[in-house]
């Protein structure tokens, strides 16, 4: 960490290749709500009047608000999605591949190689497995939701709210160790690609196979797990901090102070990637010397 901050670029080259993609995104998601808003009768849900209170007090309530939200925009939202995704995806995984490069070369020039190809294919499988691991929470979780919400209110029981809410965590929870645990495997395999010059299924193998250096990388990937989550913790403190002075406070203040918490957090986050990647790289370099 102290190395990171002391060379700036590479956070700075972090933040640009991201934004990149992430600034045009957040354009593109913007107009697209502002355009369902305009066009679905969205208000009828009553959806406007619904507060953390309401949430909190009637869970049930407040949740059919929200799907019946979510259902009177997603007719409008689908075909612009089933569309834009795959087209951000790809540019992500390009973009990334190319900004990886860059911050790699950065940190190391004379020991890396440009892979550029590899990189892509590497994120690519790195997507495949981000999206396969959020289908199976939400697959897993509409299960759990059917059989504890839907199936006891359609027989005229009560929802077992809490066993869903458990569910939930748990399931978060432990789909989290397990990509903690498995997915350092596509943080390292660029950098083996580029040091040691190789294609995309050699660089996963070599990453399969580094012994004991492998529970240290495990251990700096499930840390830097959980301070992103720190991070969203602090967010979400900082940016409820002006809520106690609403009634002085302007809708237009909020909404600049919360996106510029946002920033911050953007910025963090990107700073702790450059620091799990120079963290991989000394222990790879530790691990040559005492060979």
């Amino acid at each position: 960490m102290t190395w990171v901050r002391k060379h700036p670029k590479l956070v700075l080259l972090e933040v640009l290749w991201r934004w990149i993609v992430g600034i045009p995104a957040l354009v593109y998601s913007w107009h697209l709500v502002t355009h369902v808003m305009a066009t679905t009768p969205w208000r009828e849900t009553g959806i406007a009047e619904l507060s953390i209170n309401k949430l909190l007090t009637d869970p049930m309530a407040g949740s059919n608000v929200i799907a019946s939200a979510l259902l009177v925009a997603w007719p409008a939202l689908k075909p612009e999605l089933m569309v834009a995704v795959p087209i951000f995806v790809v540019a992500w995984v390009i973009v990334a591949s190319m900004g990886r490069t860059l911050v790699l070369r950065a940190m190391d020039r004379a020991a890396m190689h440009a892979r550029p190809l590899t990189l892509i294919v590497l994120n690519l499988l790195r997507a495949i497995a981000i999206v396969a691991t959020v289908w199976v929470w939400w697959s897993v979780l509409s299960y759990v939701a059917k059989r504890t919400i839907l199936e006891p209110s359609m027989a005229g029981g009560e929802p077992q709210v809490m066993v869903y809410v458990g569910a939930a965590i748990v399931l978060t929870i432990g789909l989290f160790m397990v990509w903690a645990i498995f997915g350092w495997v596509f943080g390292i395999a660029p950098l083996l690609a580029m040091l040691r010059n190789l294609g995309a299924w050699q660089s996963l193998r070599a990453a399969l196979r580094l012994g004991k250096l492998r529970d240290r990388l495990i251990e700096i990937n499930l840390v830097m797990g959980i301070v992103k989550i720190a991070l969203l913790v602090l967010l979400m403190v900082f940016s409820a901090t002006p809520l106690p002075f609403q009634s002085v406070a302007t809708e237009d203040f909020l909404v600049k102070w919360t996106l510029g918490v946002s920033v911050l957090y953007f910025i963090a986050s990107d700073y702790f990637h450059v620091t799990r990647l120079a963290a991989y790289l000394y222990l790879w370099k530790d691990e040559q010397i005492a060979k």
